[in-house]
């Protein structure tokens, strides 16, 4: 991570809040990324570190199987 890079990104994140707009970062790829885009106040994110692009279809599937395991648990009340 280059001083200039993290320069740009301060300089983004400070606009957006003055603006009151929310920020999501693109192509976060490493946990050394990710915690510190988090520690400049981006905590949301997305990237190759949290899931690969897929389809419409092949993300409907992943979440018919999540739903799948998550109605054979019990949840603690």
């Amino acid at each position: 991570q280059s001083t200039r890079a993290r320069q740009l990104v301060g300089a983004i994140l400070s606009m957006a809040r003055e603006l009151n707009l929310g920020v999501v970062a693109e192509g976060v790829e490493t946990q050394a990324q990710a915690r510190l885009l988090a520690d400049m106040g981006c905590p949301r994110q997305q990237g190759y570190l949290y899931a690969r692009a897929q389809s419409a279809a092949g993300l409907n599937l992943q979440l018919m199987d999540l739903q799948g395991q998550l109605s054979g648990m019990r949840l603690a009340a």
